[in-house]
């Protein structure tokens, strides 16, 4: 067994487990949690592929094997269009917001309409709206400063 109170490594769920600072093999069957699921937007001429500004990103999170993905149709949505998306794998765990920048209205949106289809969002609007306008962040930061 190899002692590390670094839990900060990047690793394959498959290969190692972490508990209380120790890392060794896992026991046949046995997983540490469910994957992450990132949400990522689609390309303008097909939702179903990744938007080609984030590939490079998405290529990294799915090789991982740490995360499972989600595509969908960012432009046409943006524009009012209804929302669809590309699932491979059930989804029952949150998800995370890999993509562009929206404006707190948009984002509830999103996430509104995500949740319609049983994907939910693990950033609240609320959350995501004091965080995401750098005057709401202010206050935030100030309680976590040192003095």
């Amino acid at each position: 067994m190899k002692q590390d109170s670094m839990l900060w490594k990047t690793c394959r769920e498959s290969e190692i487990k972490i508990h209380t600072g120790t890392i060794m093999p896992l026991d046949e069957g046995e997983k540490i949690m469910e994957k992450m699921t990132l949400l990522f937007p689609g390309s303008f001429m097909d939702y179903r592929k990744v938007d080609e500004d984030m590939l490079e990103e998405y290529l990294s999170a799915t090789e991982t094997g740490l995360f499972q993905t989600i595509l969908f149709n960012y432009d046409e949505w943006l524009a009012g269009g209804r929302l669809r998306i590309r699932v491979k794998e059930d989804i029952s765990n949150p998800v995370v917001y890999r993509g562009w920048m929206l404006k707190p209205y948009e984002y509830k949106n999103l996430y509104l309409a995500l949740k319609e289809q049983s994907v939910h969002l693990l950033t609240s609007p609320e959350e995501y709206e004091r965080l995401h306008l750098f005057p709401n962040i202010i206050p935030a930061s100030k309680k976590t400063q040192r003095k």
